[in-house]
């Protein structure tokens, strides 16, 4: 009886093995009944022994058809489970895709739509093409574009050509030919975004601004007013203005050639872009704001104090000349309140002392106000 259990410790075996363990008991006990009468009642006693062994025996080992399918259940298990673990790898570049790459794919496939779109309205080839400045310019989720379309010159690499427009449902010439130092620059804010070009001078440029308004392509008031840089911070940005403010020759011409940043920001609530224009102020007011006599610090003896413009930005102009026997040349210097220090506007920097720095500062530069 022993035997049959320890042979019957393998799951799959088991049953087989006792079955055929208990039937060679079984019949060794018929052979030796057969020889002795005496042992007949312990063969029959062992006989009815083995039976109940072997129906318990069946009782307890599990059905082996049952489990060799559990088996071959648990053995596939694992395999689905890595099929399971490596199904979201499969789909990782999808779900990791992230809103600025969308807004990139969107932005040139709607580039490419609308380059197709110009070629084909305006006759135009595409090696023509110089610059495509395209974008949602209304942020109403249509996209245009500014496009230069012409020759480089192989003299200075200036850009000659006219500017056209396109949207999906125009296409128009907007600027004549001009030539142009670059045609391709951007202000980029949140609920608008206005392309300049800056036509070609041989000490500066003006930039043409135009953004679209209710789906036409508009030029902003600050268009020609002088050369746009990019955002500096924020929403503000600078316009260099370029003239001949210098000096005054004994005949009154002015000469002397200068470059002058204002001040300028894109206001969000009016959709629309605005001048950190100037006020006249007095020394008093002056040195009030500066928390120190600004007039008497910054302008050099013998000079004559013109004019002291506060802008609302916080920054402060002194305007000043002097004068000889050939004219006179006129000067100004710059202070930040907020930082209390001087501007040295060719450098973009703050600085300790004074600087006089070339050419007369107006209180606004869209305006037509002359000293």
């Amino acid at each position: 009886m022993g035997m049959v259990k320890i042979m019957g410790f393998n799951k799959i075996n088991r049953s087989s093995a006792g079955i055929a363990t208990a039937f060679l008991i079984l019949f060794s006990v018929f052979v030796l009944s057969g020889c002795s009468d005496k042992n007949s009642i312990a063969a029959e006693e062992e006989k009815n022994n083995i039976e109940t062994e072997i129906k318990e025996e069946q009782d307890i080992l599990p059905d082996v058809s049952v489990n060799s399918e559990s088996e071959n259940q648990e053995a596939a298990e694992p395999e689905t489970e890595a099929l399971e673990v490596k199904s979201p790898e499969n789909t990782e570049p999808e779900a990791e895709s992230t809103e600025p790459e969308k807004e990139q794919l969107k932005a040139t496939d709607a580039e490419k739509l609308l380059k197709e779109l110009f070629l084909s309205q305006s006759g135009i080839d595409e090696e023509d093409i110089l610059t495509f400045v395209a974008d949602d310019y209304d942020r109403n989720g249509s996209y245009e574009a500014f496009t230069l379309v012409g020759a480089v010159s192989e003299y200075d690499d200036a850009k000659e050509g006219e500017i056209w427009f396109v949207d999906e449902n125009q296409c128009l010439m907007v600027i004549p030919q001009k030539v142009y130092w670059s045609a391709d620059g951007k202000l980029d804010f949140e609920r608008r975004a206005y392309a300049f070009f800056n036509e070609y001078y041989a000490t500066g440029a003006l930039s043409h601004v135009w953004t679209v308004k209710e789906g036409k392509p508009v030029e902003d008031e600050i268009s020609c007013k002088g050369e746009v840089s990019q955002k500096v911070e924020n929403n503000d940005f600078q316009i260099t203005d370029s003239t001949y403010d210098m000096m005054r020759d004994s005949d009154g011409n002015m000469l002397g050639h200068t470059w002058k940043p204002y001040y300028f920001y894109y206001d969000e609530e009016g959709d629309c872009i605005h001048e950190y224009a100037g006020t006249e102020i007095t020394a008093n007011e002056a040195a009030e704001l500066a928390g120190k006599d600004l007039v008497g610090e910054a302008v050099p003896q013998g000079a004559v104090p013109d004019s002291i413009i506060k802008r609302e930005n916080g920054i402060i102009h002194i305007n000043f000349h002097t004068e000889d026997e050939f004219g006179a040349t006129f000067n100004h210097v710059s202070w930040n309140i907020k930082e209390k220090r001087y501007i040295n506007e060719y450098e973009n920097s703050y600085i300790a002392d004074p600087i006089a720095q070339d050419g007369i500062y107006l209180k606004s530069l869209l305006s037509s106000y002359q000293y």
